[in-house]
C-alpha cells in the first residue's frame, strides 16, 4: 500500500512542462545531440523525454542531457526524416513520460555533461537567436514586413497539465481499444452414450482485445456430467458454470498496470449445490510485469477482493450464506515453445484475510496453431477450496483435463 501510495505521488507531481510548446534548433553535434532554445525557465530538466516534430515532416524523439536557463542540450533518437531537420523553422516541443523511453538510453538522465557542450556561451544563443529571426524575416514573410523588427519568440499557450484520472481514464481511448474486441469459442469433445445413459460436454466462450491503453477479457464456461446406474436406474449429475471479466488500465507506469476482476462461480453435485453461488469481486488491484520481450508477458498481480457465497451445508441442512475479504495473489508465466505451440501457468492463491479459509485456482495450457484462427489445446484445470470440506463430505480440490478445440473471430 505505501508503494502504491508513493507511485500515485511520483505521477500527480510530475515536472510542471507544457503539454507543448515551440522551440527552435541553434545548433547539432555529432553522435545525434541538439541545441534548442528551451532550458530551465520553461520547466525544462535533466532526463526530460520530449518529443520534437516539424511541418515539414521531421520527428524525433530526445532526451534533455544539459539543461541550462535558456537552452538545452538533447541526445536525439528515433529519428524520422532526418534530412528535414532545420534551424529556420518552428519546431513543437511535447513531453512524453518516462515509461517510453528506451532502456539503453535510460543511463544518460545520470551521465554528467558538466565538462561537455562548453563551446556555446550566451553570446552564441544571443547570435544563434538573431540569424534565426533574420532568416525568417528575410525569406518567409512578406515584402512589406522585411524591414520591421522581428517579433519576440512566441510562446505557446500553456496547457492545464492532465490530472492522473484525465491520464489514464479517457472515455475516447476506451472506446476505440473495445472496438478491436475479439472472440473465441472453444469445446471439449462431447461424449454421448447410450449404455448407461452417459454424457459429457464442455463449451466455452472467451472475450479479448489487443488494446494501447486498455485490456479488456473475459469467458463464460460450462461443463457437464451425467451418468445413469442401468440396475438401480439412479442417475448422477455434475454441472459447474463459471464466468468473469476483466479489465487492465495499461501503463500506469513501464512495468506496472491496474486491474479490476469479476467472476461467478456455480456447481452441483447430484443436486447439492457446492456452492449454488459464488461472486469474487476485486475493484482495483495491481498488475506488475517482470518480463517485457516480444515473446513473454509474464506477471505478478495482488488485490484486495470481496468473495460471498451460497452453500446447501449437508451438515446444517439448510442454505448458508458466506461472505469473506480475501487476498487475491496471481503469478503468470507465458512463453512460446516454438511457433505453432504456446505455453502458458497461472497460479492464483486466495486466502481468507486472516488466512483461516484458502482457495487456490492454478491452469496450464499448451495451445497449438493449426491455422491462423483455429487452435487445439490441452488444458490442465486445478481448483482447491476449503469450504467445500467444511460443508460437504467431498474432497477440496478438484483437477481437470480437456482437450479443446478452439477458433477465433471478431464481429
Amino acid at each position: 500500500m505505501k508503494y502504491l501510495l508513493f507511485l500515485i505521488s511520483s505521477l500527480a507531481f510530475a515536472l510542471d512542462t507544457p503539454d507543448v510548446m515551440k522551440a527552435k534548433v541553434l545548433k547539432a553535434y555529432k553522435n545525434n545531440y541538439l541545441v534548442i532554445n528551451r532550458g530551465l525557465e520553461d520547466g525544462i530538466f535533466k532526463g526530460e523525454h520530449i518529443k520534437l516534430t516539424n511541418e515539414q515532416g521531421y520527428v524525433s524523439r530526445a532526451i534533455c542531457v544539459k539543461p541550462r536557463m535558456q537552452i538545452s542540450h538533447c541526445k536525439v533518437y528515433r529519428v524520422v526524416n532526418p534530412e528535414l531537420l532545420s534551424f529556420d523553422v518552428d519546431y513543437k516541443l511535447k513531453s512524453i513520460v518516462q515509461s517510453k523511453m528506451p532502456k539503453d538510453l535510460r543511463h544518460l538522465k545520470k551521465v554528467s555533461f558538466k565538462n561537455k557542450f562548453n563551446d556555446f556561451t550566451d553570446e552564441d544563443i544571443n547570435k544563434a537567436l538573431k540569424i534565426q529571426n533574420e532568416r525568417i524575416a528575410n525569406f518567409d514573410l512578406a515584402n512589406d514586413y522585411k524591414t520591421s523588427e522581428p517579433e519576440p519568440r512566441e510562446i505557446a499557450p500553456i496547457e492545464e497539465k492532465p490530472t492522473l484520472m484525465k491520464k489514464h481514464f479517457n472515455q475516447k481511448k476506451l472506446k476505440a481499444d473495445l472496438s478491436s474486441l475479439k472472440f473465441s469459442i472453444f469445446t471439449s469433445p462431447i461424449l454421448v452414450q447410450s449404455q448407461g445413459s452417459q454424457y459429457n460436454s464442455h463449451i466455452g466462450l472467451n472475450f479479448f482485445n489487443d488494446g494501447k491503453k486498455y485490456d479488456v477479457f473475459g469467458g463464460l464456461h460450462s461443463r457437464s456430467l451425467k451418468v445413469t446406474n442401468q440396475y438401480t436406474k439412479d442417475s448422477v449429475e455434475k454441472k459447474d458454470f463459471e464466468a468473469n471479466a476483466n479489465l487492465e488500465v495499461k501503463d500506469l507506469t513501464e512495468n506496472l498496470s491496474l486491474i479490476s476482476h469479476l467472476s461467478y462461480k456455480s456447481q452441483s453435485f447430484d443436486g447439492i449445490k457446492t456452492p449454488l453461488n459464488n461472486l469474487l469481486v476485486a475493484p482495483v488491484g495491481v498488475k506488475y510485469y517482470y518480463s517485457n520481450s516480444d515473446t513473454k508477458k509474464s506477471f505478478l498481480s495482488y488485490a484486495p477482493a470481496f468473495e460471498s457465497s451460497n452453500f446447501d451445508s449437508q451438515k446444517l441442512g439448510n442454505n448458508q450464506k458466506i461472505s469473506y475479504i480475501r487476498h487475491f495473489l496471481t503469478y503468470s508465466y507465458m512463453a512460446p515453445i516454438n511457433k505453432s505451440l504456446d505455453f502458458k501457468i497461472a497460479l492464483s492463491y486466495l486466502p481468507e484475510l486472516t488466512f483461516k479459509d484458502t482457495t487456490i485456482k492454478g491452469d496450464a495450457h499448451f495451445s497449438f496453431k493449426i491455422s491462423k484462427d483455429f487452435f487445439f489445446d490441452y488444458v490442465i484445470d486445478y481448483y482447491s477450496n476449503t469450504l467445500i470440506s467444511k460443508h460437504y463430505n467431498l474432497g477440496s480440490s478438484d483437477l481437470i483435463n480437456m482437450f479443446n478445440l478452439r477458433y477465433n473471430f471478431s464481429l
